[in-house]
């Protein structure tokens, strides 16, 4: 056996709940418009770049 930490696959986080994704990806959007400002219209937030910051 080898004492070094896992690499690859062997690092992958666990899957998130349902949830928990939900979560993380509203609290990402909220940051978001917190830093831009609220507009009339959420069309200056991307989908991607919600998830991109959902997945810290």
């Amino acid at each position: 056996m080898s004492d070094r930490a896992p690499t690859g696959l062997g690092r992958r986080r666990s899957r998130l709940s349902e949830h928990e994704t939900a979560e993380r990806m509203l609290e990402a959007a909220m940051a978001m418009v917190g830093r831009t400002g609220l507009t009339v219209s959420l069309d200056h937030l991307r989908f991607e770049d919600i998830i991109r910051e959902a997945s810290w």
